[in-house]
């Protein structure tokens, strides 16, 4: 049975004892209404006190996905330097009472994403911007050059058409170099592999710019204090240390050495294969170091004459250490002029060439046993 008086709601039930006595037990209920189920649902206040919480917290979740949708939509249209800032109130709660959430992260995140779009962008900007510079300057003199020679006297030409000849052949190489840095910029991966001495690549090397140095007026020396086994492309390394070797070449004033010295060291993932080209030339400022392996940064953002060089030889060399997993750095010496630029590559331990070579002897087996 169930009475209601004016403040409880009270609920009897028989019961028996175990000697046979009947009893009837009184529960006082708090809950005023049957409709409350006995206890099952929550009071009048605890729900108004819920809803109140559960829109707050609805508000606090909505509003920040909203500025990510407005930013996102800007992005998209153009807008390359919006970013997502936390709002007022949301900002002055998360001050107050030291809230950290996905959400916020995910603001943090998106606004990282956006920074690295939009300089991704101004640099595809500037890269075209770089080349057309580059391809107008040759194209010019080679106009000039053609129209001097039309207009010119008959033992004039000659000299006009060497110098139609240069321009022709700086241009090949300015090609030459964009397309390069085309296609190791559009590689994700290097396939196939193999794995080689460094030190082989290097000797390899070294005939083709020593040969280049001696007709500058310079010298090439190779110091090798311990051989190192790497895996990777050899002609995309070839062409890295080329570069990085022509432009220390380059910068070297004449009678002066390039210095190629070739060491391995102990780093926190393994042992490391460490090339270290050093040239005798006036160095880099500080603050550019890093910049000089963007493509057509050159020191002081300055517009040299074509014989210095496009900017484009350490872009390359930095792109193909990035797809061997390996590093590229430049710093100034400093017991003398001179910038060092060196390259890291990781090695491949003997046990692991020692397995890569029972392999290789196991199908060679197979193969042999199969014909």
């Amino acid at each position: 049975m169930t009475a209601n008086n004016a403040v409880y709601q009270v609920i009897a039930m028989p019961v028996r004892s175990d000697s046979g006595v009947p009893y009837v037990l009184l529960f006082e209920n708090r809950y005023k209404t049957a409709l409350q189920l006995y206890g099952l649902l929550p009071g009048y206040t605890t729900i108004c006190i819920s809803g109140v919480v559960t829109l707050f917290l609805a508000v606090l979740v909505v509003l920040p996905i909203r500025r990510l949708r407005q930013a996102s939509t800007r992005i998209a249209e153009g807008a390359l330097d919006t970013r997502v800032s936390q709002g007022r109130i949301t900002s002055k709660l998360i001050s107050v009472f030291h809230l950290t959430d996905d959400l916020d992260g995910l603001m943090v995140d998106f606004n990282s994403m956006a920074d690295r779009i939009q300089s991704l962008v101004v640099a595809q900007r500037m890269l075209l911007r770089d080349i057309s510079h580059e391809l107008r300057s040759p194209l010019a003199r080679l106009n000039l050059a053609l129209g001097l020679a039309r207009e010119g006297r008959k033992e004039s030409i000659g000299e006009h058409l060497n110098r139609i000849e240069l321009e022709s052949s700086r241009l090949n190489t300015l090609i030459g170099q964009i397309l390069s840095l085309a296609y190791v910029e559009n590689l994700d991966s290097l396939s196939p592999r193999e794995v080689f001495s460094l030190r082989e690549l290097v000797e390899d090397l070294l005939p083709d710019v020593s040969y280049e140095a001696e007709g500058m007026g310079r010298g090439i020396e190779l110091l090798v204090a311990q051989d190192s086994m790497v895996k990777g492309d050899t002609v995309l390394l070839r062409q890295a240390l080329e570069n990085v070797v022509r432009n220390a070449i380059r910068y070297s004033p004449p009678g002066k050495m390039v210095q190629i010295e070739l060491t391995q060291q102990e780093s926190a993932g393994g042992p490391v294969a460490v090339l270290c080209v050093t040239d005798s030339g006036p160095g880099i400022p500080e603050d550019q170091l890093e910049t000089v392996f963007k493509p057509f940064y050159r020191v002081g953002n300055q517009r040299h004459n074509t014989q210095d060089g496009y900017g484009i030889g350490l872009a390359i060399a930095s792109r193909a250490m990035a797809l061997h997993a390996g590093t590229i750095s430049a710093r100034n010496l400093t017991e003398r002029p001179g910038l060092c630029v060196t390259l890291m590559l990781p090695v491949i331990e003997s046990r692991d060439l020692a397995a890569k070579q029972r392999s290789f002897e196991y199908l060679k087996e197979a193969s042999a046993l199969g014909d």
